[in-house]
């Protein structure tokens, strides 16, 4: 397992909501194209956080540190953009 793949993944889930709403919709997918390979267990772990719940959290969140309304990039982009 990869404690700091699973750190980064919620992190993302917390501040980019244009990842958070692919993350909804198809959760192994949107990870992986955000470059996160996660196990099962992780994956799993991640899928049981009910969306509401981390909508509550986002709420309390301050704007100035989060990615909203941002696209998800893919990460050859990534790459590309550095």
């Amino acid at each position: 397992m990869s404690q700091g793949a699973l750190e980064a993944a919620l992190g993302k889930l917390i501040c980019d909501d244009a990842f958070r709403e692919a993350f909804y919709g198809d959760a192994e997918n949107a990870t992986m194209r955000a470059g996160f390979h996660l196990t099962s267990v992780e994956l799993g772990s991640l899928r049981k956080i009910a969306p509401h719940v981390i909508e509550k959290f986002v709420s309390h969140v301050d704007d100035r540190v989060r990615r909203a309304g941002e696209p998800v990039m893919q990460p050859n982009l990534l790459q590309q953009n550095r």
